[in-house]
């Protein structure tokens, strides 16, 4: 399943124009048990040269979204470089702070939702 949704994100964002995605070493379900896995936040933080970074946010239902966003806030602390911290939902509605026009691009992003399929059998995102 983990190689499957890798694929899956990297076909969306290679759609979306991402530059570069990484897919970190977390186990499904037991994400918040995984230490190493500030570590791995510190290191890609401190040696990406990264200005801007997209990450889950905090509120979102699923518990590895929320434990992600835990270990990556701990790894930033550590971490003054980044400039910017973008928060994206994955399902929970976040309460925005910036709005991004995408009337433009809202096709690009339809395909990219398409891109997950093995999502897509579980949870309707496109009407979301």
């Amino acid at each position: 399943l983990a190689a499957t949704r890798s694929a899956e994100g990297t076909a969306a964002t290679k759609l979306l124009g991402a530059r570069h995605t990484i897919f970190m070493s977390g186990r499904d379900g037991a994400v918040a048990q995984q230490h190493e896995l500030q570590r791995e936040f510190v290191e890609l933080i401190s040696h990406g040269g990264y200005q801007r970074v997209f990450v889950n946010w905090h509120g979102d239902r699923h518990p590895d979204h929320r434990a992600t966003f835990a270990w990556f806030q701990r790894a930033l602390a550590q971490c003054p470089t980044v400039e910017s911290v973008w928060l994206y939902e994955v399902w929970s509605p976040l309460e925005p702070n910036t709005l991004v026009p995408i009337d433009g691009t809202i096709d690009v992003k339809r395909a990219a939702i398409a891109a997950h399929v093995s999502q897509l059998a579980v949870l309707d995102y496109s009407s979301a």
